[in-house]
């Protein structure tokens, strides 16, 4: 270990310890396990991981780059991921900030590791927030193969292991399962939070863990009511803090910054739920989640009980008005994006827009220079442009909330499967939104 300097602890667990440490320049995630604090079960598990881990190399996978073994201690060389976890981001201010072709592409990637995992017969068995790591670009890295394991092709197995909230009907009733479908649940509930802050399946306030039970094995959940305006603001708004006092210093698109998000909020103002996600600004993460209470998925007493009372089950946006914002003159240097500006300064037959209604032009250059035009009209109609914005991110919630139907079936047959996932118009269609100058 002599070549390996620590810098400083950044993780712990119940029987390791992680640290920054630098090699020739190199920096690395350098997790610690004493050999005298660990049981035999934990050793087995461990040892299991360093194997995957040494069989799989992907870009959206931590790389085990070397593994030293004392008599005492047992060091794994990792790759060090900086920007902290997924669970991290959600429950931060940051998570305000994600655009929705962020989470599209953060999805992707982690869709695109699951199957590069199963297509090598790996199961993960333990997909969530905290097992996803994000660096600094948003790109993602997963982590923790403690509890994976690999199978052969249609093999069969009860094991019951990972996260409640994240758990497959299939897993929490102990049913023999393939394991591939149950990490596919898995990957539903992260879209689900990814899109909403919180998790599809919540413990009833006033109601025993049972009732959680229920909801998961029945796929029992609903879409929150989102705030619509906010979506529309935070996906296309760019804003300066400092208004100039020439516009023309607008030329360079580095002089702008995209503006935070609010975040998005559950109309049915259930603040008591144990189980929600907010990303809050007043509160610290250990306020803002807290896992179920009742998180062992080996609760026999109910599991037996919902097998007992388990019946066929078939599964089954608030707009306020935006602000109109005060008037800009339209500079030619500006920049490839448009202007909210104040409607009373349009002419009836000033709606610039009517020039796209065919949807012809690139949607990210909307362009009209002040010497076209005369001043009056150097306007455009920011009625229209909302309207277009709001129709096209409806689209993609629709888009959206039919994955993680196709996803979130409590029959694991009729669960989609990977390549449908990767196929579907929501994963593969970016959405090009009208951007917007707020000043």
């Amino acid at each position: 270990m002599e070549n390996y300097h620590i810098i400083k602890k950044i993780g712990s667990g119940s029987f390791a310890t992680v640290y920054l440490a630098q090699s020739k320049n190199q920096l690395y995630a350098l997790k610690v396990i004493n050999k005298t604090e660990i049981t035999t079960v934990y050793e087995q598990k461990l040892n299991n991981e360093i194997q995957i881990l040494k069989k799989i190399n992907h870009p959206n996978i931590v790389k085990l780059y070397d593994v030293i073994e004392t008599s005492e201690s047992y060091y794994l060389i990792l790759e060090y991921i900086s920007g902290g976890d997924l669970y991290d981001l959600v429950t931060s201010k940051d998570f305000s900030k994600l655009q929705i072709n962020d989470k599209k592409r953060i999805f992707n990637q982690i869709t695109n590791a699951v199957k590069y995992l199963h297509d090598n017969n790996i199961s993960h068995a333990d997909l969530k927030l905290e097992n996803i790591l994000i660096d600094k670009d948003k790109n993602i890295k997963l982590t923790d193969f403690n509890l994976a394991y690999e199978f052969k092709e249609g093999e069969q197995n009860n094991l019951r292991c990972g996260s409640l909230e994240y758990a497959a009907p299939e897993i929490i009733l102990g049913k023999l399962h393939y394991p591939c479908p149950s990490d596919i649940w898995a990957l539903g509930v992260i879209l689900y939070i990814l899109q909403y802050g919180e998790f599809p399946f919540q413990q009833s306030p006033g109601k025993s863990p049972y009732s959680l039970y229920m909801k998961i094995a029945q796929a029992k959940y609903e879409f929150p009511t989102i705030d619509m305006d906010n979506i529309i603001i935070s996906n296309t708004r760019i804003i300066n803090e400092k208004k100039p006092k020439d516009l023309r210093s607008y030329s360079s698109i580095g002089n702008l910054k995209m503006s935070p998000l609010k975040p998005l909020t559950d109309l049915n103002n259930n603040n008591n739920n144990i189980n929600t996600l907010q990303a809050n600004p007043f509160k610290s993460s250990a306020d803002t989640l807290n896992y179920n209470q009742y998180g062992s998925i080996d609760n026999i007493e109910i599991i037996n009980k919902l097998k007992n009372e388990m019946d066929s089950y078939d599964n089954d946006i608030n707009i306020e008005n935006a602000k109109t914002l005060e008037a800009l003159d339209y500079y030619e240097d500006c920049s490839d994006f448009s202007i909210y500006i104040d409607e009373s300064e349009l002419d009836s037959n000033d709606d610039l827009l009517n020039n796209d209604s065919n949807g012809k032009e690139d949607t990210n250059k909307l362009f009209v220079k002040a010497s076209t035009f005369p001043r009056k009209s150097r306007s455009l109609n920011s009625k229209a442009i909302r309207e277009y914005n709001e129709k096209l991110i409806r689209n993609d919630i629709d888009e959206m909330k039919d994955l993680i139907q196709k996803i979130l079936k409590s029959d694991p047959n009729k669960r989609a499967s990977l390549s449908e996932i990767l196929k579907h118009p929501w994963m593969n269609n970016e959405l090009q939104l009208r951007k917007t100058i707020y000043i």
